[in-house]
């Protein structure tokens, strides 16, 4: 369906030589652009056409924008990168894009979706650098004077810097003294990063002291952020001089009224829409986004004499010095309002929901970091109103006023402090465990078990300081050993119950970083009068990395916030955390503009929170139940985004790809049992609290046989978790097992015989496999139809809630043949060859069926994977197959082709898998069929950079006629040639527009190549 009316015909051309051609060619491209441009040439279709028209616009436009990089285009971060330093003082905000501080290298190489890779992420910041991290703080040692062969490690505080020294061994400290080597051997090399020198004796006793100075820094929080390093990349950064009529044209697209209507847009999904949660979260950024930016600017604008009601200013020559940069913000709001309105046609796809979730977030970061709206002030004021909002009312009034919050660089510099800070206040420097009555210990997070076991002697059954976690991220075997509100409450009342009256207040060091709805209510009323009576105070110290993140794994920070009664103590503890916040600094950082931002949506928090929860409680009991052959769950709590299933990640219980069972072993491919859930649509990332879902390995004790994989969960619909995970649940069953074409088959007739709906009538013939899929796909249209709304938008929706329900039949059928799809095409690629007759055939009856039923109710990630591997068969069989089999395959190649709606990646990459020998043997008729299924569904931005690549890959015969039909298709002037096509309304806009201009250049260039090739 065409997203515009067509151009009206073009005028008989007469023969022109090349010179002249280029340049009609240019001026018909334009007079189609203006016709198609013109809504007043063409009849006004009704609203729901438009509506139809303008959701299809939106879709399609992510799909050119997601797919560019298979026809050889920059991965999207780049292409974003470049076009910001084309933007005068842009260079800042490109060097920060696509930063975070949990890089997810699954997501980086799955070609489904956006990818940023900023260089200086790493797989988790606080524990480990990237090379070029490492080496842009070395630069700014060096130009301080320093040396390459000294030990010297970068810290992000002065006080950590001497926090670390004092865990240092003695030896490598001058003069045993931390106050010593503090003075003799640390600088500050730039905002937030400092070195810390150590005199190393051999190059060998140097890179011992690094790695032990490297290991303490996460245990405290000490890393400098990437940020600041990206920050102090971009070098002799100068006030710009930017013309006042920029704050007008800025402010006025930032009150585009397309905001509100994105906004709206992106409220109205239904509560049980699997997209609802990350929509409504964007649509609370956004809203409280638009009016602090109005606020800075219009103040600007005031301030430079211009009023609200004033037209643009003539550029001055000496235009006046503004705090921020206009013209990026202008640029980026303009991204910023197309991804927005994108995200709720594409809540269809979670892929496509997250990746315009992405390119939203990094846009909110340039405008928030260029704006510089927020400061420390405003962080408190947005933990006060999380306070009030969550701690118990007596308590509030016990505390006399909402207790202050203090911002630290990660929830590990938090917990760190609070312990350091608790046994000051006890005058004890030991620690104890919170423990219920039950003789059930409070769970210890990783790194703090670590710091812990680096100070044994913290560690007592002193009753002055206690340790406990709010909630845990790794849930336990045992459902009598979960833990909870419930046990840190008991625990704390049975600790108050067994001090002596004389003792000290009891110092409770609580990680909160895992929060739910109202646990810090139900915590603060059990214990409201214990803090009013002054005997017993709490640190609540949380990472913001988590869920308070919304998922975003862009700002690293902490925080930490004292519940005591108002006491000369209490002052005091509130100071020395007042001075530890200052020495940081880290809202100085650009990250932290944005984490406000976020904190100030806190609410959403929960939100997330529950929906995860919501999809591992799903999972775990429709699919994870150890029931009917499905594997089960290790470890789970009520409420927590966590499953806990035995997965080890050894070559013993090794999984088996069998191709063919008679063949040799040689010729099957091996999946460790974790792989078997590590495919391309589940990510294995560190830490949690993303808005996919993903894999973490959790190694417990020594035996490689009782190793766990958490999952924790996303966003996701229950149908793409039910397409993910059912078919894993199959497999990880048995300790040692095999899968086959032939096994994938027996597993869909198992789903269809159990569905209790093709019983055999007397004397009626038996339905095939295909119609069977065919009647179950086309009851899953049946259910999803009809009545659905007034609007496309509310179709769709209606369509993906009622989706969610039922015995989600179609998806588990998804799920086996997608399994097969991504393990039978990791074996090809893998061992380089085909899989075997007999099974191939069978792959090729479960494709074709699936496909040719019409997937109702699949996944567009999930069906478009299917396709390509069934349409990677028949190439396979054009390129090596028997001449009297390649007609055959080409037909199927063909008809795939057909069910290729939006799926443009997967067609580039059909293209660039047909052998250019074997297509240029094909008849020229052949020839074209192909280009036309394949290629020309292309938009003319892709097309021609696919001819680009093709040349530069020596395909010159697909080259050739992909070229030849290109300029058929603009010289016939029926291509849609919308500005969407063009440079105008890309949600997240690319470089390098194509024109006609750009034919002529690579038609040239093949030529070129051809006479080089012929001599």
């Amino acid at each position: 369906m065409p997203l515009s009316g067509d151009a009206p015909p073009p005028a008989k051309r007469q023969h022109l030589d090349s010179a002249s051609k280029s340049e009609t060619l240019q001026q018909r491209l334009k007079q189609a652009q203006v016709s198609l441009d013109d809504t007043s040439a063409a009849p006004s279709p009704s609203s729901f056409t438009q509506d139809i028209h303008q959701n299809l616009r939106k879709i399609w436009l992510y799909q050119r924008t997601a797919s560019g990089e298979h026809v050889g285009q920059e991965i999207f971060g780049d292409l974003r990168r470049q076009q910001l330093k084309t933007i005068s003082g842009g260079a800042l905000a490109a060097a920060q894009y696509g930063l975070s501080f949990a890089s997810d290298e699954i997501d980086e190489n799955n070609p489904n979706q956006l990818h940023m890779q900023n260089r200086l992420d790493s797989e988790y910041h606080r524990t480990s650098n990237t090379p070029a991290f490492n080496e842009q703080c070395m630069q700014l040692y060096l130009a301080r004077g320093g040396q390459e062969h000294e030990a010297v490690t970068f810290v992000n505080s002065s006080d950590n810097a001497k926090r670390l020294l004092s865990l240092m061994p003695p030896a490598d400290i001058e003069g045993g003294s931390v106050d010593l080597h503090f003075q003799r051997h640390f600088a500050q090399l730039f905002s937030g990063i400092y070195a810390l020198r150590y005199k190393s004796k051999t190059p060998e006793h140097a890179e011992l002291i690094m790695r032990e100075s490297e290991s303490l820094l996460h245990y405290l929080g000490a890393k400098p952020s990437q940020f600041q390093a990206a920050q102090a990349s971009v070098r002799h950064l100068t006030p710009m001089h930017y013309p006042p009529r920029l704050l007008t044209e800025t402010l006025l697209a930032l009150r585009d009224p397309r905001f509100n209507q994105a906004i709206a847009q992106l409220r109205a999904l239904p509560a049980e829409h699997g997209a609802q949660v990350l929509t409504n979260t964007t649509a609370s950024l956004l809203a409280t986004l638009l009016p602090q930016l109005d606020q800075r600017l219009l103040f600007c604008r005031q301030h430079l004499g211009q009023k609200a009601t004033q037209p643009p200013a003539v550029t001055p020559a000496n235009a006046p010095l503004l705090p921020f940069n206009p013209e990026l913000m202008h640029n980026s709001l303009k991204v910023l309002l197309t991804a927005s309105e994108t995200m709720p046609a594409v809540a269809h796809n979670s892929s496509a929901v997250a990746d315009c979730y992405r390119v939203i977030i990094e846009e909110m970061h340039i405008l928030l970091s260029t704006c510089k709206t927020y400061n420390g002030k405003h962080f408190k004021a947005a933990m006060n109103l999380q306070l009030a909002s969550r701690l118990d009312k007596n308590c509030q009034a016990q505390l006399g006023a909402i207790p202050e919050s203090f911002l630290l660089s990660s929830g590990m510099h938090a917990v760190s402090l609070g312990i350091e800070l608790a046994q000051t206040l006890s005058r004890n420097p030991t620690l104890s465990m919170a423990s219920t009555e039950s003789k059930l210990v409070t769970p210890v997070y990783f790194e703090i078990s670590e710091l812990l076991d680096i100070k044994p002697g913290w560690q007592s059954d002193d009753k002055t300081t206690l340790y406990a976690t709010l909630n845990h991220s790794t849930p336990q075997q045992n459902e009598d050993k979960s833990w909870g509100v419930t046990q840190v409450i008991a625990s704390t009342k049975k600790t108050l119950a067994e001090k002596a009256p004389e003792s000290p207040p009891l110092t409770l060091v609580l990680d909160s970083t895992i929060e739910k709805r109202h646990d810090l209510q139900q915590l603060t009323q059990a214990l409201s009068d214990d803090i009013g009576s002054g005997k017993l105070r709490i640190l609540l110290c949380k990472s913001y990395q988590k869920y308070a993140n919304l998922g975003t794994a862009k700002a690293m920070a902490g925080g930490i916030t004292l519940l005591a009664k108002p006491a000369p103590e209490t002052q005091a503890a509130n100071d020395w955390l007042k001075k530890a916040e200052d020495n940081l600094g880290w809202m100085n950082n650009p990250e932290s503009q944005l984490l406000v931002h976020m904190l100030r949506a806190g609410e959403q928090e929960f939100a997330m929170l529950e929906r995860a929860g919501d999809n591992a409680r799903f999972v775990k009991e429709a699919l994870f139940n150890g029931k009917e052959g499905n594997v089960n769950v290790t470890a789970w709590e009520p409420g927590l985004p966590f499953v806990m299933i035995g997965a080890s990640n050894t070559s013993v219980n090794r999984f088996t790809f069998n191709q063919a069972p008679s063949d040799d072993l040689e010729n099957n491919y091996y999946f460790t049992r974790r792989e078997l859930i590590n495919s391309d649509e589940i990510r294995d990332r560190n830490s949690f609290g993303f808005n996919t879902t993903s894999i973490s390995f959790i190694p417990i004790g020594i035996d490689e046989h009782v190793d766990q994989v958490r999952i924790a969960f996303g966003m996701e619909s229950k149908t793409e978790l039910c397409e993910r995970l059912y078919m894993p649940a199959r497999l990880l069953v048995n300790k040692d097992s095999t899968f086959s074409c032939e096994k994938a088959k027996s597993e869909v007739e198992h789903l269809l015989e159990g569905s209790g709906l093709f019983t055999t009538t007397p004397g009626a013939g038996s339905l095939t496999l295909a119609q069977k899929i065919a009647q179950i796909s086309s009851q899953q249209r049946s259910r999803i139809e009809a009545d659905t709304g007034d609007s496309v938008s509310q179709m769709r929706q209606t369509t993906q809630v009622r989706q969610q329900h039922g015995d989600l039949l179609m998806s588990k059928l998804t799920s086996v043949i997608f399994q097969l799809s991504w393990m039978a095409s990791q074996s090809m690629q893998k061992l380089g060859n085909d899989l075997a007759p007999a099974e191939k055939e069978i792959a090729e009856e479960l494709v074709t069926a699936f496909v040719d039923s019409g997937m109702h109710g699949v996944s567009p990630h999930t069906r478009a994977y299917i396709v390509e591997f069934g349409a990677m068969i028949a190439i396979e069989d054009v390129t090596f197959g028997p001449q009297e089999k390649q007609k055959e395959a080409l037909n199927r190649l063909l008809a795939l082709s057909e069910k290729m709606g939006g799926m443009q990646g997967v067609r580039v990459n059909c293209l660039k898998k047909i052998d250019d020998d074997t297509f240029g043997e094909l008849p020229a008729q052949l020839q074209r069929q192909i280009v036309d299924k394949l290629f020309m569904p292309l938009d003319n931005a892709s097309r021609l950079q696919f001819i680009q690549n093709r040349v530069e890959q020596d395909s010159t015969n697909m080259a050739n006629v992909c070229l030849d039909a290109q300029e058929e298709k603009l010289q016939s002037g029926s291509d849609i040639l919308r500005s969407d096509t063009l440079n105008q309304g890309i949600p997240f806009p690319t470089l390098n527009v194509a024109t006609p201009h750009d034919v002529n250049l690579m038609k040239e260039q093949l030529n070129r190549f051809r006479f080089l090739s012929e001599r």
